[in-house]
């Protein structure tokens, strides 16, 4: 709870690690493979990263949490503290708690790399740009 640890681990991964993780990841062809070998190892991530992941998308249409659910019973809250499935955000602006759905490493690598062009109508897709931003905040 020290404002101190906290800034210096946001510091250590912020300026140490990210810039580290990123070389290592690779760029264009590179980068795009090398996440495909660790897609796997990606469901095994946090509820946070899920949630982080989704942060602009509306609950219902979510593909990897639940809609959120409120709590507000203190005893339901310690619960879903101490549960490493769940994520709760900040107690002190009350407390929704997000639950991971049953998803596929496909609908995980679909999601961090769009098609280029929209099947639909087969222009060319903005959202495979947009992901790069998203993932960039959340490493």
């Amino acid at each position: 709870m020290d404002k101190n640890f906290k800034s210096f681990i946001k510091e250590v991964l912020d300026e140490k690690l990210t810039p580290k993780l990123k070389k290592a990841l690779g760029t264009g062809k590179t980068y795009e493979e090398n996440i495909k070998k660790i897609a796997p190892k990606l469901k095994q991530m946090p509820t946070k990263f899920f949630v982080n992941l989704e942060s602009q998308v509306k609950p219902e249409n979510r593909v990897f949490t639940n809609p959120p659910k409120r709590l507000t019973k203190q005893a339901d809250i310690d619960k879903a503290m101490l549960d490493d499935k769940v994520y709760v955000e900040n107690t002190a602006q009350g407390v929704n708690s997000y639950t991971l759905k049953n998803f596929t490493t496909e609908d995980l690598l679909k999601n961090i790399f769009p098609p280029l062009k929209n099947p639909k109508t087969g222009a060319r897709s903005g959202a495979r740009g947009n992901k790069k931003s998203k993932r960039k905040r959340i490493t």
